[in-house]
């Protein structure tokens, strides 16, 4: 989940029309709520271990992003997802992200609605995914944010 979620993140940072300068960036992330309606019969241990192995979950990354990059990104994350994803909705214009995709992977359908800020050295996301699988159904609400740190 970690890598989708930052995958997002630097695809939608990195897509918009006042493009990100290329570099090296550092991002960080968290889940800042994750909600899960299991089947009946299934342990309240099981769903606050789940929860509390979600919830709060972090992560950090540095990565160089290059021109190539920041020109397909969109179009490089879908084609890493063997087509399982595509955008719904996309606008990242005057300094704001709209964007909506969904997903279907592992027999799993998710909805990705992501929201956010960004000029050419920073950029702030928030997204909320949505999904339906075989444990029933989950929401998982995520902050991300990236600064160039310097060149490559």
């Amino acid at each position: 989940m970690k890598f989708a979620i930052y995958t997002l993140l630097i695809a939608a940072a990195a897509t918009g029309a006042q493009a990100i300068t290329p570099g090296k960036w550092s991002t960080t992330g968290k889940t800042v709520d994750f909600q899960m309606q299991m089947p009946p019969g299934v342990p309240a241990s099981v769903v606050d271990m789940i929860k509390s192995r979600m919830a709060g979950q972090s992560y950090s990354s540095s990565q160089c992003i290059t021109r190539d990059d920041i020109d397909k990104a969109p179009e490089k994350m879908f084609s890493e997802s063997n087509g399982q994803c595509k955008y719904d909705r996309f606008d990242m214009s005057g300094g704001k992200l709209d964007a909506v995709a969904s997903c279907k992977m592992q027999g799993v359908r998710m909805r990705m609605e992501m929201t956010g800020t960004h000029t050419d050295t920073t950029f702030q996301t928030r997204m909320k995914m949505t999904g339906d699988g075989d444990m029933g159904p989950m929401t998982i609400i995520s902050e991300g944010s990236g600064t160039r740190t310097g060149d490559c």
